[in-house]
């Protein structure tokens, strides 16, 4: 039975290859082939997005910061005080409340940062992990396309 199944097999598979279609393409199609389906040229695009989003928000840090605050209080009970005779000429004691009975409060903080070390040196860092990432991407490119032109000869 095995013998049966391994002969229908290699039948099948001498069938397959004699009729499949050859394919035919040009050298500008085998090389966007190539670097259509290379996944580590796709991940050095995507690492080379990534640095230039971190250095975007790195600029970020330079952009004015602003903070409003509100704050608005209602006071149910105010302060009562008391005013003993004979202070401020009066001749009875007196009781007085102190206070308002709402408190409103409006602030506005804004804050531009105008030299960071910190930052300068993070930007200088960033763009040279960019140059030097756009360099790698390139030199695999042109090895890709020198490996894929070589196998297309």
């Amino acid at each position: 039975m095995n013998s049966f199944r391994d002969l229908l097999f290699y039948f099948w598979a001498i069938s397959a290859t004699a009729f499949a279609q050859p394919l035919h393409l040009t050298l500008d199609a085998a090389l966007e082939l190539g670097m259509n389906n290379r996944l580590d040229l796709k991940n050095s695009a995507l690492q080379l997005d990534i640095l230039s989003i971190r250095q975007q928000q790195t600029a970020s840090g330079w952009l004015p910061q602003i903070n409003a605050t509100l704050d608005a209080r209602w006071n149910t009970r105010l302060q009562t005080t008391f005013i003993p005779a004979g202070a401020f000429g009066s001749s009875a004691d007196r009781f007085i409340r102190l206070g308002r009975p709402f408190n409103n409060l409006v602030g506005v903080n804004a804050t531009q940062k105008i030299y960071d070390p910190g930052l300068i040196s993070q930007k200088q860092v960033q763009q040279i992990e960019l140059d030097q990432s756009y360099a790698e991407l390139q030199v695999a490119v042109a090895q890709v396309r020198q490996q894929v032109a070589m196998a297309y000869l």
